[in-house]
This record gives structure tokens, sequence and C-alpha cells, in this order.
């Protein structure tokens, strides 16, 4: 099991998303792509993959500071929710993942992830969303399960809630960002890293 996450070392570090225990493959789903692309073609031993990131929710019924756990994730652009566009191209990925199983007795939400190079700004669209049983938005997990579908891995994702999609996002972000990861780092650290250790 290896950690990733939306960590870069470069002009976007107030929006960067290291962890002591993860790899950063930057950020968006380009970025992301290539990196995690260029990290399983060099680590061919590599078992399975948890991205660590924060997201926004349509669904004012989760809580900021709620984590969740995803194993599906689509890349759904606001355009397509309104019907003025279409594509050609598979818009869903979703994976399972036996490793899941260690935490399923802390009841935490498994929910469906959009992602966009875009952050939504609008909260018009987040009934829709929520109606297609999509409650979160992040910028890089269609990717990771993409990639993760390629190389047969096994994949799942861990998110903290920083915002609400809408007008006030970037400032919520901002304001929970720091403490969000602080509450991801504990937490990868409390019930996955500490109890590997005891096996």
């Amino acid at each position: 099991m290896s950690f990733f996450c939306a960590g870069v070392n470069s002009s976007h570090k107030d929006v960067s998303e290291t962890f002591s225990f993860a790899h950063p493959i930057g950020i968006g789903l380009v970025q992301s792509a290539i990196n995690l692309t260029r990290y399983c073609l060099m680590n061919p031993s590599l078992d399975s993959i948890v991205f660590v990131g924060s997201a926004g929710s349509y669904d004012k019924n989760l809580k900021i500071g709620d984590i969740c756990l995803s194993t599906s994730a689509f890349n759904i652009e606001s355009c397509f929710i309104k019907g003025e566009c279409y594509t050609p191209l598979a818009c869903h990925v979703a994976l399972e993942n036996l490793e899941l199983k260690s935490l399923e007795p802390l009841n935490l939400p498994k929910l469906q992830v959009n992602s966009s190079n875009y952050i939504t700004n609008i909260d018009s669209l987040n009934t829709a969303f929520i109606n297609a049983n999509i409650a979160l938005e992040n910028m890089e997990f269609f990717s990771v399960l993409s990639v993760a579908q390629s190389f047969n891995l096994p994949a799942f994702g861990i998110f903290g809630i920083t915002n609400y999609v809408g007008k006030d996002a970037f400032s919520e972000f901002r304001t929970n960002h720091a403490s969000i990861k602080k509450l991801l780092e504990s937490f990868v650290q409390k019930e996955i890293l500490d109890k590997r250790k005891q096996h």
C-alpha cells in the first residue's frame, strides 16, 4: 500500500497538500495522471494506491471536517450537467478495494467524487450532482483511479471536507485547509499506519 497526495513544490504552495507519508503527484487531472503513471512504471512492485486529499462537498448534510472514503470517480463538467455538451469518452471509473474492510468499523461515508481541472464556485448545480449520487469534488481523484485501473491496481481515496461547493468555496477552503490536512495526517497515522505496525 502506497499513499499519494496532490502536493507540489512550485508556485501553488498555498493549495499544496503534502503529507509525511504520501508521494506528491501534482495538482489537477493532467499532472496527477502523468506523475502517478511515472511512479507506477518506476515501481513495478507497487501493490495498491491510496489517495489522500481535501474535497468540497455538494451536499450540506455532510459537515466540514468529515472524513469520507471513495472508490468511485467521475469527470463531469458543468456543461454536461446542463445538457450543453457531450463527450465520447468514459467519464466514470469505479474500483473495489478489499483493504477498505479494515476501515469499515469506523462507519465512514463511502461517497462518489467528481473531478475537473476547474473548481466550481456556484451552487446551482449541487442538487443535480447530489441526485446523481455524486457528493464530493476533488481535482485529482478521477485520474488516480484511471491510472490504477490501467495498471490493475486496487485503489481508494480518503478525503477530508474543507468546504461546500459554491461562491464561498475558496474562502472556506483557505480557512479550513490547514486543519483538515492535520486531521487527515492524524487519521491515516492512527487508523492505518499504526495498525499495520501492530500486525
